[in-house]
């Protein structure tokens, strides 16, 4: 057994002098680099879908030696067809001209002279999204029961699919050749003040698809004009009646010797630009809005000419069904834009499609309700800015001991930009009534900095965050350093961006600039291009 160890421990000292041996002859013969006879293939490729039918595709490599990728597109996950191939000499690369509403994947592979490409790389996939090739309408292409639809001359388009506001389809109409050739088709047997989906099909693949609502039929509709006594008509308004204000400034001016700065209205109605491409200016005065009073207000312009109360004031108590401004731009009230301090309930609050600035909100809340209640309050589709610097956005106090109401407050896809800017002891949501829920998604903020950020009330329901973007805020994401609010929540979602993402917001610009922003679809979506 001795002799057996012995035997083993031997051998393996000869085989460790001859290792320092070799060792000790070649001290300089080290390792540096290894030369492979292939390319090694591209890895962590990663598709991005831009301008609807184009797409950007990034990757990384290993190779130092590479002359450029190959990169194929194929609508099969086999590659027997290659739909499109193209050559680049770095990532990322942007493809485009595809097809739209379609699944393609795509593969690289790497080569250079002198030596062999890589293998394919693993395949991603992307989906393209549906492609518009519509253009902007001229004035006159809406009508009561015809609209003219314009698209990129010479595109190939087979039919006019019209779907109504539920997406049902309606008709399909047959494009002619010279059609397609001037970009421009007629459709026509339409109803007014109706909204429509009209998409353009060719293979059954949707080319371009636009939102189009024709306008008032002056049928069933009092026209009004500047140059009537309007202000007799709408005070005495019978419940149901639709008022089509021509275009024109419909300001302020004296009543029985006296100029008034209120509208009052008594019975439920609604107020319509006849014609959405120029609307009417209502200019100078406010409305004030009485018992069970609905009120539809649809693109016009409302400008306070610096009022000294709210755009909106609800006087009086009684549940109201519906308050709709819609297509609207208010601005220039002082104290907000609308105010509900008696004991009344409406149903349904909608803000949408809306530019709303320069409402100082002193002496008052921008949303302000103290006596009163809402079941529902959609802001959705709007801009908010140059205002509230130093009070809430949303001011809801707590009269559950005298109303009952859901109150549901629901803001989506909405910019606010400096707002809420004036570093004072205010919040966005300042919202006490009992039994509140909130959500608070696809918006932009920019430039706030009020120190109560959200909001530090017990009452105020944590708000369901999602797809949200920040620049210039504090207070929002996290606790601005120095600040001893006892703010109750923050949107840990949210995505904060060093830079603005707007083309120029000192000039009221808030086209968006910033890829990610635009990709996400985030804020009022009259700023995306």
């Amino acid at each position: 057994m001795n002799k057996y160890f012995y035997n083993i421990s031997l051998c393996l000292c000869m085989g460790a002098l001859v290792m320092g041996a070799a060792s000790c002859s070649d001290p300089d013969d080290v390792i540096t680099s290894v030369k492979y006879d292939r390319l090694f293939s591209p890895t962590e490729v990663s598709t991005r879908v831009k301008n609807r039918t184009s797409v950007e595709i990034a990757w990384q490599t290993r190779n130092e030696r590479v002359d450029q990728y190959t990169i194929e597109l194929s609508t099969d996950e086999a590659f027997s067809s290659i739909a499109r191939s193209e050559t680049a000499a770095f990532s990322p690369v942007l493809i485009a001209g595809l097809d739209g509403e379609t699944e393609y994947f795509v593969r690289i592979k790497a080569t250079a002279e002198g030596i062999k490409e890589s293998k394919w790389s693993p395949s991603a996939k992307f989906k393209t999204d549906t492609e518009n090739i519509y253009k902007p309408s001229v004035d006159g292409d809406v009508q009561a029961t015809t609209v003219t639809l314009r698209w990129t001359a010479g595109e190939t388009v087979e039919t006019i699919e019209v779907l109504d506001q539920e997406g049902n389809l309606l008709k399909s109409q047959p494009v002619t050749a010279d059609e397609c050739s001037e970009g421009v088709a007629t459709v026509a047997g339409l109803q007014g003040e109706t909204t429509y989906q009209f998409v353009l099909k060719r293979n059954g693949k949707t080319r371009g698809s636009v939102t189009v609502t024709t306008e008032l039929d002056l049928n069933g509709a009092t026209k009004v004009t500047v140059d009537d006594d309007w202000y007799s008509i709408f005070q005495n308004a019978q419940p149901g009646d639709v008022f089509a204000l021509m275009p024109g400034e419909y300001t302020a001016y004296e009543v029985d010797g006296l100029p008034f700065s209120s509208l009052t209205l008594s019975n439920s109605i609604s107020i319509k630009a006849a014609k959405s491409t120029d609307k009417p200016v209502l200019s100078g005065f406010n409305f004030k809005i009485g018992a069970g009073v609905s009120l539809d207000l649809l693109n016009v312009v409302l400008d306070g000419k610096k009022h000294a109360d709210q755009a909106f004031i609800f006087t009086e108590e009684g549940n109201i069904d519906h308050f709709v401004v819609s297509g609207c731009e208010i601005s220039n009230y002082v104290k907000g834009f609308f105010y509900l301090n008696v004991p009344a309930v409406v149903n349904q609050i909608t803000v949408d499609n809306c530019l709303i600035h320069d409402i100082e909100c002193s002496g008052g809340d921008f949303f302000d309700s103290r006596k009163g209640g809402y079941n529902k309050f959609d802001l959705t589709n709007s801009t908010i800015y140059n205002s509230a610097a130093k009070r809430d956005i949303f001011r809801y106090d707590d009269a559950s001991a005298t109303v009952q109401a859901s109150s549901i407050i629901n803001v989506d896809h909405c910019t606010f930009a400096k707002v809420g800017n004036g570093g004072a002891n205010y919040r966005i949501f300042y919202v006490r009534f009992q039994g509140n829920s909130i959500s608070f998604t696809n918006n932009i903020v920019y430039d706030f900095n009020n120190k109560r950020g959200f909001s530090e009330q017990k009452n105020t329901a944590e708000p369901e965050f999602a797809g949200n973007y920040y620049c210039k805020t504090l207070n929002l994401l996290s606790l601005e350093e120095g600040n001893t609010q006892a703010i109750r929540f923050f949107d840990t979602k949210g995505k904060d961006l060093a830079s603005s993402p707007f083309a120029n917001a000192d000039n009221n610009d808030f086209t968006v600039t910033n890829e990610d922003v635009a990709y996400d679809k985030a804020g009022d979506p009259r700023w995306i291009k």
